[in-house]
Order: structure tokens, then sequence, then C-alpha cells
């Protein structure tokens, strides 16, 4: 019994450790694609680092409960496909930064037939290359989401798992 609760407590530890160190590289990553595309450079203070890794753990730590109640895998991010996706994203910078730079939310694929969607549907939202309409954002767009949450989108959606579980076997 002792064994089972400290293997237990150990991958738990593991798991959280894992995470933050996750969320970390993810981070870098997208601070790095941020200064490249946007120019952007915003320096964190120590405490707002603290705090942020403090809320990281927890956050990695109640999705490890929720893993262990059985709301869902313990580890369900697709890491091969951000991995395949990231130098789509990298050769994709360029053509981002020059949209940007001439305020061009509009340049759509012509095979798409961007005259058939309403107009909100019909640009390159936060100047994706082919916006809503083409594959190329469609590739890229999980990516996008999990550097601009620093690697933890998935797990801030599946914070929704355990209270739709619990209010569907409560009704």
């Amino acid at each position: 019994m002792v064994v089972r609760a400290l293997r237990r407590e150990l991958s738990r530890r593991l798991y959280i450790r894992a995470g933050v160190a996750r969320a970390a590289a993810v981070r870098m990553a997208y601070l790095a694609y941020s200064r490249a595309l946007l120019r952007w450079h915003d320096p964190s203070t120590p405490e707002a680092a603290q705090s942020l890794r403090r809320r990281l753990e927890q956050l990695f730590d109640e999705d490890w409960q929720d893993a262990q109640a059985g709301y869902h895998q313990l580890d369900a991010l697709p890491l091969w496909e951000y991995a395949r996706a990231a130098p789509r994203l990298l050769a994709d910078l360029p053509r981002t930064r020059a949209r940007m730079g001439r305020g061009d939310f509009r340049e759509l694929p012509e095979e798409a037939a961007p005259e058939r969607y309403p107009r909100y549907y019909a640009r390159n939202f936060h100047y994706q290359s082919e916006g809503y309409l083409g594959h190329t954002s469609a590739a890229l767009y999980d990516l996008q989401v999990e550097l601009l949450f620093g690697g933890t989108a998935d797990i801030m959606r599946r914070r929704l798992i355990p209270p739709v579980v619990r209010f569907v076997r409560a009704s």
C-alpha cells in the first residue's frame, strides 16, 4: 500500500514537473516567434515568473487529478503533430510579417472562393496565411494556439470535461 502511494505521488510530481518544463519550452518558442513576427519584447519580472510557475503547477496537478479520476487520458497533446507543423509555421513567418506590415487581412487563395462566405470568415484571422478558408491555416492553427497559451491550451480545454461529466451524471 505504501509503495503504491509513493508510486502515485512520484507519478504526479513527475507529470507536474514535465508539464511545467514543457510549458517553459513552449513559452520560449512563443517569445522567439513573437519577437520575429511582431518585433515585440516584454520582459517578465521574477515575481511574475514565479506566480506563473505556481499557477502552471496547479494546472498540471489538476489535470493529473482529473486523469486519475478517469475524466480523460493523462496526456493527449499531439506533440508529433506540432513538431511536423513547426517548420511550416516558421516558413510562413515572412509572409505573415509582410501581411501585417501592409495591414492586409484579406489575402486569401482564389480557390477558397471567399466571396461565398460572410466577411468575417473571408479574412486572414490574426494575419494567418489563407485565413479560415485554407489548408495551411488549418494545419498550423492548433500549434499557434498552443504557443499562444504557453503549452497549456490543451489542458485548459480539458478543464471543461469534469464539470460537464458531473452535470451529465447529475441529470
